[in-house]
């Protein structure tokens, strides 16, 4: 039996290092990759004087089934070794700040139990009374099946809070509008049930439990993340280490072919069967396993499959334009994670991560330095096109550093300056999105498709959701049988 995986991001390599390890019935694994390259978003440039650029994730948060899981995968790849942790005393982790009205504000991450009754730029009220907002703010009185961020936490907490607070934070990660991206598909729990069931978040996240994890892992890191305390992690030399091993591993198994700068062009499916065609020859498999954006594989399917094709069709993405600075002999005194800005500031400008604040390791071995990261466009990808005028790099380099000066007031020429423009990097889940998905898999389902769909678009847009989500959807061929 033969499977065919399109995409050799982290979903692509997850799919197949766990057929591989479950022991599945495919006998030949083909793993086609339309670039040059494996990783997908996952991307690390490694300079000569040691330097770590990313230009995708940076980072990999330890909580959460996601979380363990992830971990348990760099234990079973033999990465312990090479794991960097930031805990949670870590001034980065501490440390976390909204750009707005054209300052630095902190957000308040500890500090006693007295901070809560103060009010903190950039919000006119404390915690305290946001606490007091969320547990008087009425339960709507018909059932909300979905409905947007912005709304949502408008209703519960405050207009404030959605624009100041979770506009930025999820700018930050969906790079999305929280007028339109879904609360029921965004959050990594389902918030409208918690405030059915307990008509209070607060009520509800403290007596909410999750149901029993029955997963299987490898415990050594996650121990000790849980010991120790992590925040947030990743590898001595970058994120692409982490689908470097993953390439090496699947390739050493041996049933395992991964062809490169193979786009494929076309799926035809018949009956139990598919067939995969490329630029030079037409694969039949028994399985197809996408990992590639829905859109792309839209645009794969024949009539046949309009109705499939036309739901994967609406799901959208953004793109995003990362730019890495290093500034030689400079030293911040502002240590932290990063600054978010809400679109209110700066629609355009998503955010600046300060790098060597969170992973020294990954500084210049010869000299001192200190690295950002800016995060542009996103949903407002084409306002930014039109206030820069054009994408040419020396533009994007101008325009990034000109910020940086402007934002955290540094006023020295760059030793290095990296811009990667991320095309439709980042799917969004506009409201309504887990009804599409319920929409999509029944019609795969209906039609008795070969076809498994992981990735980025349906259900985690983390490196996390990705992995695990991989996992999880081909529990179906565990051990050589089909489970239905």
């Amino acid at each position: 039996m033969t499977a065919v995986i399109l995409g050799g991001g982290v979903s692509g390599l997850a799919s197949a290092y766990y057929l591989v390890r479950n022991s599945s019935p495919f006998q030949r694994i083909i793993l086609l990759e339309a670039s040059d390259r494996l990783g997908g978003w996952i991307q690390t440039s490694r300079l000569d004087n040691g330097a770590i650029f990313e230009h995708g994730p940076r980072s990999l948060r330890p909580a959460g089934k996601g979380g363990k899981n992830t971990l348990s995968l760099a234990t079973e790849l033999g990465l312990s070794n090479d794991i960097i942790a930031v805990t949670r005393n870590h001034p980065s982790t501490r440390n976390r700040y909204i750009y707005m009205n054209k300052k630095l504000n902190r957000l308040a991450m500890g500090g006693g139990f007295k901070n809560t009754f103060y009010k903190q730029p950039p919000f006119s009220q404390s915690v305290f009374s946001m606490v007091i907002n969320e547990l008087r703010a009425p339960v709507p009185v018909n059932d909300i099946e979905d409905e947007s961020i912005h709304s949502f936490f408008s209703r519960r907490i405050g207009q404030e809070v959605a624009d100041y607070l979770l506009d930025p934070v999820f700018r930050g990660i969906f790079a999305g509008d929280i007028s339109k991206l879904s609360v029921k598909s965004c959050l990594p729990m389902d918030v409208l049930k918690l405030e059915k069931d307990y008509k209070s978040l607060i009520k509800g996240a403290l007596r909410h439990k999750d149901k029993d994890d029955e997963e299987v892992y490898a415990m050594n890191d996650i121990m000790r993340a849980t010991k120790e305390r992590w925040s947030t992690w990743s590898f001595q030399k970058g994120m692409s280490q982490l689908s470097e091993r993953l390439e090496d591993v699947i390739i050493r198994r041996g049933n395992v072919e991964i062809r490169k700068s193979t786009p494929c062009r076309g799926l035809e499916f018949d009956g139990d069967k598919v067939k995969v065609i490329t630029d030079t020859e037409s694969i039949t498999a028994d399985h197809v396993v996408s990992s590639i954006f829905s859109q792309d594989l839209s645009k794969l399917l024949g009539s046949p499959q309009e109705e499939l094709s036309n739901l994967l069709n609406q799901i959208t993405a953004v793109s995003c334009i990362v730019v890495n600075v290093e500034y030689k002999d400079y030293v911040s005194q502002i240590e932290g994670f990063g600054h978010l800005l809400p679109s209110s500031e700066d629609p355009c400008v998503l955010g600046v991560i300060y790098d060597s604040s969170t992973f020294k390791q990954h500084d210049a071995a010869t000299y001192v330095s200190s690295r950002y990261t800016m995060m542009l466009g996103g949903a407002w990808y084409d306002e930014l096109v039109d206030r820069l005028g054009n994408l040419q790099e020396s533009t994007i380099q101008d325009y990034a550093c000109k910020v940086l000066s402007e934002q955290l007031d540094i006023k020295i020429e760059p030793s290095a300056v990296v811009v990667t423009i991320q095309k439709n990097c980042i799917p969004q889940y506009f409201v309504g999105h887990s009804k599409l998905v319920e929409s999509i898999d029944k019609c795969v389902a209906d039609n008795g498709l070969p076809l498994s769909l992981v990735g980025s678009s349906y259900k985690g847009v983390s490196v996390n959701d990705c992995i695990n989500n991989a996992k999880l959807t081909l529990k179906q061929f565990v051990h050589g049988i089909k489970k239905v």
